[in-house]
């Protein structure tokens, strides 16, 4: 069933007899479920966090990486879609530098000192985000007609199951 949904949206090709190869790096399953709800609330308590940190009076160390880039004039539906693969590609690289940089570089080249505590979590976030339109539904209505409760996401992140 994974790898239908898999090859349905283009995440993998076949590259011999019933052996797969990765097409793109992440899957993010579009249905409103627990696990994505938890997946946003993480992305969005990360870009709080930034926007906070960067923000505040006094800062504790430096102030965080944080930027946009907004593109000029509307697009049409045939140019956000060349936006999204261009985004996609370039992002996908730049993303596998970091995470490289980042498993190599900051573990192996910079390994902590003796007796260095290592207690900071760091991540980088990369989205292309649309404005939506006027007529959309707002995605906190989403969540309301959905058949989800949050007592249910907050069970699970405890480990109990109803």
């Amino acid at each position: 069933m994974i790898l239908t949904e898999l090859k349905r949206i283009g995440a993998v090709k076949e590259v011999g007899a019933n052996v797969w190869q990765p097409v793109v790096r992440e899957y993010i399953d579009p249905t409103l479920s627990p696990e994505n709800i938890q997946r946003m609330g993480r992305l969005v308590e990360a870009l709080l966090a930034t926007l906070e940190h960067n923000h505040a009076q006094r800062h504790e160390g430096a102030v965080l990486f944080e930027r946009t880039m907004i593109v000029d004039a509307p697009l049409s539906d045939a140019q956000l879609r060349a936006f999204q693969n261009y985004l996609k590609t370039t992002c996908g690289q730049f993303l596998q530098r970091v995470d490289a940089y980042a498993a190599v570089d900051l573990q192996e080249k910079m390994a902590r000192k003796p007796g260095e505590e290592a207690t900071v979590r760091a991540g980088l976030q990369c989205f292309l985000y649309v404005q939506p339109a006027q007529d959309e539904v707002a995605f906190a209505d989403l969540i309301k007609s959905s058949t989800l409760k949050i007592n249910d996401l907050t069970d699970r992140g405890r480990g109990r199951r109803r």
